[in-house]
């Protein structure tokens, strides 16, 4: 490998837990750090209810010597099965081997200049490289089964659809290059 991830090494490992809610309806986030023999441990912290109006969400994160962060689990509390996010998962997989088999076949879905109808709602499906693929998995996979668990699937499809479809449109007023992919 070359690039950033060979000179990346492991520096820090931080877990990130939402605080309670003030009388506002703000949470404030705080971070501590912790080594890694400490994970059980951190489990069992997470294990117990939280209070009513606490949003019990720890995040695990590797922070490289570059400078990289990446989320590898999430520890909320999963109350269902989050299935609209595994089929959002299954399209935008389906539809990247689609595009990288043949680059022109869904050159259609990208955003390719100021209001381009199917681009606006599509361009998120395809993605334009394996590693971009592989960090919007990630992510994906870290928040979007947190938040789709404690959302219905209906509201999280319709929330996930809707910011999609906002991030077309500032993505036409900010770039007028075609782009694709979630991380637009």
């Amino acid at each position: 490998m070359s690039g950033r991830f060979a000179r990346s090494k492991l520096v820090a490992f931080r877990r990130y837990k939402a605080a309670p809610i003030d009388q506002n309806g703000l949470a404030f986030f705080h971070a501590g750090n912790a080594r890694i023999g400490n994970v059980a441990q951190d489990q069992s912290e997470s294990d117990q209810q939280p209070p009513p109006l606490q949003f019990a969400f720890t995040l695990f994160l590797i922070e490289t010597q570059s400078g990289m962060i990446i989320p590898f689990r999430s520890m909320a509390l999963i109350s269902r099965e989050p299935r609209s996010n595994y089929i959002l998962i299954l399209l935008i997989l389906l539809f990247s081997i689609l595009g990288f088999a043949d680059d022109q076949a869904l050159h259609w879905m990208r955003l390719d200049g100021p209001f381009w109808a199917p681009g606006l709602l599509l361009y998120w499906l395809i993605q334009p490289g394996i590693f971009a693929l592989i960090g919007n998995f990630l992510f994906l996979w870290v928040f979007g089964n947190a938040i789709c668990s404690r959302l219905s699937d209906n509201a999280y499809a319709g929330l996930f659809l809707l910011f999609a479809a906002l991030g077309g449109v500032l993505m036409t007023f900010a770039s007028p290059q075609e782009s694709s992919g979630a991380a637009t």
